[in-house]
């Protein structure tokens, strides 16, 4: 069997598939899994490291050539099942070949047309319309028990339980990377193997949200760093300078740290296979809610995550050696789950605007407690920076 499915999603999202991805391959061994998405934020580049995924087909990178036969696959009806994961968003043209001519079945959650236009949702409901009148044996699966709180673990695998309902082989709950780590990255950065603590200072690939930490917190936490001489590796996004939240003015890094001894910025200067090694070599990671934070997970490696505005029953880490600090105020989560219908969704832009609470989630956790928990938790000694 020929199984399609899709990235088009944030980082996080797309290893959140990954349990739901190896569960296909355990229904038969002889599945081929080809994954189709526009490695926006570096899923593709992630897929490349699991064993279970045949091919990857990179719409937004891929030769016009290599597409036009990708598409030509589609058309001849080389795929037999399309499984659209619960927080992936493909392009519409892609949506409207794969709609067309996937042969037998397409399992999608059954608030998937919610992120659409209205028109789109038309026109793609004329053209199930037209196959089934086609073709009796083609169907489509709105998978309905999601729920609001359903974690995107679950959700996916409930996708892929449409495929076999009674089988025994789907028990994967927890995403996992099948990686080589390459030391020599810790060269590359000058950095010392298990001698330093990873802190992640923007989510949200740089975009206004509120998953972020208020910009005075974090220079704190650089800080007590720096005085109690543990090194600390400064990642995220490509930038000059440290952001916080709404109308807190950015802090320009080089001139802010450049008499710290024990920091090191690279904000920027990694790319998904660096970022992999850098947390592995680590003695831990002090994350936001973000792909990093779910990459240390699928790496199972010792970290610490803060949440506020996110609901964590969603989207929260499932290994042993995570470790979430939630203050759980009657404020939030404001970023709910699902797109349900009926169902009130609003953006992380939106949500920083409509905040009337000063980002209270994030703010009332502090950099001594932030810091007293690394400090045990990743079982951290100065004598040894």
């Amino acid at each position: 069997m020929n199984y399609l499915v899709t990235e088009f999603c944030g980082l996080g999202n797309f290893i959140l598939s990954l349990p739901a991805i190896k569960n296909l391959s355990g229904i038969d061994l002889k599945n081929n899994i080809t994954v189709v998405g526009n490695d926006k934020y570096s899923g593709l580049k992630i897929a490349k490291n699991v064993d279970q995924i045949h091919n990857i087909v990179n719409l937004n990178r891929i030769k016009f050539m290599k597409k036009i036969l990708f598409y030509w696959k589609v058309i001849t009806g080389k795929y037999q099942v399309l499984i659209i994961f619960s927080a992936s968003n493909p392009e519409f043209i892609f949506l409207i070949f794969s709609y067309l001519f996937v042969r037998e079945k397409i399992i999608q959650p059954y608030f998937f047309k919610s992120r659409s236009h209205p028109i789109k949702i038309l026109l793609l409901n004329a053209i199930l319309s037209l196959r089934k009148k086609l073709n009796k044996k083609f169907s489509i699966i709105n998978v309905q028990n999601i729920y609001q709180d359903t974690h995107e673990i679950e959700a996916n695998n409930v996708l892929i339980n449409h495929l076999q309902p009674n089988t025994t082989n789907q028990i994967i709950k927890k995403p996992q990377l099948n990686y080589s780590y390459n030391e020599g990255t810790l060269k590359k950065f000058e950095l010392k193997k298990n001698n330093y603590v990873v802190l992640q200072t923007i989510s949200s690939s740089g975009n206004i949200t509120p998953k972020n930490w208020k910009l005075e917190h974090n220079m704190m936490l650089i800080k007590k760093f720096n005085e109690a001489k543990l090194n600390l590796v400064l990642v995220g996004e490509k930038s000059e300078y440290l952001f916080g939240l709404m109308g807190e003015k950015p802090l320009l890094i080089k001139n802010f740290i450049q008499d710290f001894q024990y920091v090191k910025n690279i904000m920027g200067k990694t790319d998904i296979n660096d970022i992999i090694d850098i947390l592995h070599f680590s003695n831990g990671i002090i994350c936001l809610d973000s792909g990093i934070m779910h990459l240390g997970d699928a790496i199972d490696k010792k970290l610490i995550a803060l949440f506020g505005s996110s609901d964590a029953k969603k989207n929260d880490v499932r290994g042993k050696n995570s470790l979430i600090i939630n203050k759980q105020l009657e404020c939030a989560p404001c970023l709910k789950g699902w797109p349900l219908p009926g169902s009130i969704v609003v953006t992380e832009a939106q949500a920083v605007v409509r905040c009337k609470f000063e980002f209270k989630c994030m703010n009332s956790i502090t950099p001594d407690e932030v810091f007293e928990k690394a400090y045990n938790f990743f079982e951290l000694d100065s004598s040894k920076a």
